[in-house]
């Protein structure tokens, strides 16, 4: 998986939607196992419209906040937002968040029950005529554990994330 780390994804946003350039198309991860926990460790970093898209409610200004949540399939996620500053139609806006997941999946003929709570911070910089998060710094901390085969296996992890966004 070092290929994957320090590595850019390049994404092209049309009028149409989101196209996805590839950078790696040399393995396939199905039925891998290390794939599936990478995924839910990094709350869905593939996902790219929630990566890169905020769309902030109407009427919030400076210093109001927010929560959401959403859960499904032994994963929940709660967010709480707070908006630092509003100028030249871009907001500062940070998040503080919380990925639990309690989930077995079955991988290679093997169950995996995995319990893991991820802490999540992000700085976002995003324009607000377009939703677009322009810079999103994020620090996410793993802690928990996958049982496999009578065997408990620690996961602690630190995942830096820097997604930015330029017009073409």
């Amino acid at each position: 998986y070092r290929e994957k780390i320090n590595v850019p994804k390049e994404f092209v946003i049309t009028n149409q939607g989101v196209d996805v350039t590839k950078t790696d198309t040399t393995k396939d991860e199905k039925g891998d196992p290390m794939a599936a926990m990478m995924q839910m460790i990094g709350g869905g970093q593939e996902n790219v419209a929630g990566v890169l898209f905020l769309v902030i409610p109407e009427g919030k200004k400076a210093g109001d906040t927010w929560s959401d949540s959403t859960s499904n399939e032994g994963v929940t996620m709660k967010k709480t937002y707070i908006i630092n500053s509003i100028a030249n139609k871009e907001a500062s806006v940070s998040i503080e968040g919380q990925l639990d997941i309690n989930k077995t999946i079955q991988s290679q003929g093997m169950e995996l029950a995995t319990v893991m709570t991820s802490k999540i911070s992000s700085a976002i910089l995003v324009d607000l005529v377009s939703g677009i998060q322009k810079e999103n710094k994020s620090v996410t901390d793993v802690k928990g554990t996958i049982d496999v085969m009578g065997q408990s296996v620690p996961i602690t992890s630190k995942i830096n994330t820097v997604n930015t966004v330029k017009a073409l």
